[in-house]
């Protein structure tokens, strides 16, 4: 979004296109709100001139936040509804990763996601990678929230491929990174004359892991499965993320729009 607060988000897309020899495209996308009954603005905003203005600001950010070594393919500014043009321009350069902030920094939004962020997230047809702060390379323990759902599978897919290629010490001295698998149970079946978690759930996740293991066809990854009981599944993933300290949560959304959220 042009301001030094989004700097490591375009810093994140630049480090993935040079750890993978991908093209990195960056994308500036807003709507041109007119206000001609405004008595302050000493003349209505036109085209080029916004073009102009956050092209330079464009271009100034990737002067600032992409290494010399990492050669930008496109960058363009484009009028016109983010998440739209986000999606368009995907698909456009067959991009295999999009890589876009939480929302922009206003005081109002504080810890939600944003509409663009959350439009993109449950519509595009590639993994989005969702930057908070400085993304964390090599990976040394990604966090994966399963709920045995076919999304999760394909997000526990993605978390294994991106943690074998992102290992520590590169190819000919590769360490072992790990995967916790993380399943949040609600209390309900957390029954004293009965484990649950160990008979029940433990057997299923270790199968998911050599399934997925299996998939993808790298035993690069050591994989620790963890089952937390709570009722609110999403304050035991970022308890666990921080109990971990892991470089990267991997998740499936399951498209839902705010409305059936609710």
């Amino acid at each position: 979004d042009l301001t030094e607060g989004s700097d490591e988000v375009v810093r994140a897309g630049a480090a993935m296109a040079a750890l993978t020899g991908g093209k990195l495209h960056v994308l500036h996308s807003f709507d041109l709100e007119l206000s001609p009954y405004n008595p302050l603005a000493p003349e209505l905003p036109n085209f080029e001139n916004r073009i102009a203005a956050a092209e330079a600001e464009l271009d100034r950010q990737i002067h600032r936040a992409v290494p010399a070594s990492v050669e930008v393919a496109s960058r363009a500014v484009v009028i016109y509804a983010a998440h739209r043009t986000i999606l368009e321009c995907a698909r456009g350069h067959a991009a295999d990763l999009i890589v876009l902030g939480a929302h922009r920094r206003r005081a109002l939004v504080g810890d939600f996601l944003g509409t663009t962020a959350d439009r993109v997230v449950r519509t595009a047809e590639v993994p989005c990678l969702i930057v908070r702060g400085p993304l964390s390379l090599p990976l040394r323990r990604v966090l994966v929230p399963f709920d045995l759902s076919d999304p999760a599978r394909g997000a526990l897919d993605v978390a294994l491929s991106w943690a074998a290629a992102f290992r520590p010490g590169g190819g000919e001295s590769p360490a072992h990174p790990e995967l916790v698998l993380l399943h949040v149970a609600p209390r309900t079946f957390d029954v004293e004359d009965f484990p649950f978690d160990l008979e029940v759930i433990m057997p299923e996740m270790r199968r998911e892991a050599l399934a997925a293991t299996l998939r993808v066809g790298d035993e690069s990854v050591r994989i620790r499965e963890v089952v937390r009981w709570g009722e609110f599944p999403a304050a035991e993933i970022l308890t666990v993320a921080e109990d971990e300290r892991a470089d990267l949560v991997v998740m499936a959304t399951h498209g839902r729009g705010a409305v059936s959220r609710a």
